[in-house]
C-alpha cells in the first residue's frame, strides 16, 4: 500500500511540476492526457473551464461511439 501511495505521489508531483504523465497513460489515453495537461498548465489562459471540459469529453465520446459502430 505504501508503495502505491509513493508511486501516486511521484506521478502527481511530476504532473504538477513538469506537466508530464507516464508514457503508458499518454499512449492509452491520448485525448484524456491532453486534457489533463491543459487542466494543470501553469498558464491560466490555457486551462479549460468546466463547460469546455464537458464539451470536449462529450465530443470525444461521440467520436468513440461512432468509430465502434463502423
Amino acid at each position: 500500500m505504501a508503495r502505491l501511495i509513493t508511486e501516486r505521489h511521484k506521478v502527481l508531483a511530476a504532473l504538477r511540476e513538469f506537466n508530464t504523465l507516464p508514457a503508458s497513460i499518454e499512449e492509452k489515453f491520448p485525448v484524456e492526457a491532453e486534457l489533463i495537461h491543459r487542466c494543470v498548465d501553469h498558464d491560466p489562459d490555457v486551462r479549460p473551464d468546466a463547460s469546455e471540459i464537458l464539451s470536449q469529453m462529450e465530443e470525444y465520446e461521440m467520436q468513440r461511439k461512432h468509430q465502434v459502430c463502423w
